[in-house]
């Protein structure tokens, strides 16, 4: 959807050829008018004169498909291999929440100059993003309703609308009372789109939602006398199978057949997971157990998860902090033990957190010291709770840009004397918010 426009040149006539033939003659001059004139041609243009397969594409100021790709070195601060309680300074620098001039730097030129900006900057990373997904993965894109409608066209042209999978609402909490002009907004979205059609996903099924645990407590009333509640669950086969077709301790199958082979109905018999009626004309039923039962399918309204508790264990104080949960889900449905799991925006580390507990391979990025930091010493707790646990845990490395390299991202001529460089990388401007996290399962690459 991102790649170049097809050129007008086609077998035996050029697609402006045949463009042309539905221009008006106030269109011929009027376009005329704008060549001589060297000025841009209106949109519609496009679509008059050209073969433009897209019907919605989402333009802002300063658009380009031209997506840098500059492959820079790594150096390695540190190596954790071993749980440990002391501390360190990230990047050979003193460590404070206030942000350094990379960051500022990097968060006026992409945000300053409002929407457009936050746009383009999320575009360009989305397209390394879908490049670097490898062909079974998904991606998560996790945003509040002031930019979910233009990041879901930034999405749709990056990876096609072919491959958009979910619009996710997670409700975070329960009211908001801070308008009295507007409904409150207690809800976020998450984005999922695929980078192909075989993309890995896992059915999620809850007890935890308000809604299954009202139909666990109205089905789940039947009980053996052993404490332990079930429902009926008919085994009645829903298509006509006539090898299905057989009588079952002197009850006559249902019309379609029943559910399962004999044999397995004499399994679930012997193991006592049948209702047996008292008459012959009756229903045969199965017995789920309440304390087997997975629960219903997680469909896209998440209600069952909150927002972190300033109390839990997992709180580490980073402002936009996703819960564990969210991201055990996400991790769950969209990769297998053993996949790997980036998260280029980590933030206070969740993502690399949860995919190390579920056997995940990971890589987070940030450009904040803060959030490096925060996340370190999150993993490190990670590897002191699955070493208490008497569990396997791995390694992890921290990487850093160094001063040079630092210069070139954010354009400085490193051949200039410092109090030049000083000056180029004082440019003053505004600020959008950072985004939240874009979560991103990717599978095995």
């Amino acid at each position: 959807m991102a790649g170049n426009r097809k050129s007008g040149k086609a077998k035996g006539d050029s697609a402006a050829g045949r463009g042309s033939l539905r221009l008006t003659d106030n269109e011929k001059r009027d376009i005329l008018e704008h060549l001589e004139t060297d000025r841009p041609l209106p949109e519609k243009y496009r679509f008059l004169l050209f073969d433009e397969k897209r019907e919605v594409e989402l333009v802002w100021n300063g658009k380009s498909n031209e997506v840098c790709n500059i492959m820079l070195p790594f150096q390695t601060i540190e190596h954790v291999d071993e749980p440990r309680a002391e501390d360190i300074e990230i990047g050979g620098d003193t460590f404070t929440k206030k942000p350094n001039i990379l960051e500022e730097i990097a968060y006026r030129d992409t945000w300053g100059k409002g929407a457009d900006s936050f746009i383009a900057m999320i575009y360009e990373r989305l397209v390394l993003m879908r490049d670097l997904l490898a062909e079974d993965g998904s991606i998560y894109v996790h945003c509040d309703w002031r930019v979910n409608a233009s990041l879901r066209l930034v999405l749709s042209e990056v990876f096609g609308d072919s491959f958009f999978v979910n619009e996710i609402i997670w409700r975070r909490k329960q009211a908001q009372a801070w308008s009295t002009d507007q409904f409150g907004v207690t809800n976020d979205t998450l984005l999922l789109y695929g980078k192909s059609h075989n993309r890995v996903f896992n059915p999620i099924y809850s007890k935890d939602d308000e809604n299954t645990k009202k139909y666990i407590k109205e089905r789940f009333k039947f009980d053996d006398g052993d404490g332990r509640k079930y429902m009926k669950s008919p085994l009645v086969n829903p298509l006509v199978r006539p090898n299905l077709q057989y009588e079952f301790h002197g009850i006559k199958s249902p019309k379609t057949g029943w559910l399962y082979k004999k044999e397995r109905m004499d399994e679930m018999y012997q193991n006592n997971e049948l209702v047996m009626p008292d008459k012959p004309t009756a229903r045969i039923y199965r017995k789920i157990l309440a304390d087997t039962y997975p629960g219903q399918m997680v469909q896209n309204v998440w209600m069952d998860i909150p927002i972190v508790n300033p109390m839990a264990d997992e709180r580490v104080g980073y402002p936009t902090q996703k819960p564990e949960a969210l991201l055990e889900r996400i991790i769950n449905a969209s990769s297998n033990e053993g996949d790997l799991i980036a998260d280029f925006f980590c933030g206070s580390g969740t993502t690399a957190a949860v995919a190390e507990k579920l056997g995940r391979k990971w890589i987070a990025t940030d450009l904040g010291k803060f959030a490096i930091h925060t996340t370190r010493k999150r993993l490190i707790g990670v590897q002191c709770q699955l070493k208490e646990e008497g569990k396997d845990y791995r390694a992890f490395e921290i990487l850093n840009l160094g001063k040079y390299e630092r210069q070139h991202f954010i354009g400085v001529n490193s051949n200039l004397r410092e109090e030049e460089q000083r000056r180029q990388t004082g440019r003053e401007g505004g600020g959008l918010p950072r985004p939240d996290p874009a979560y991103l399962p990717c599978g095995e690459n």
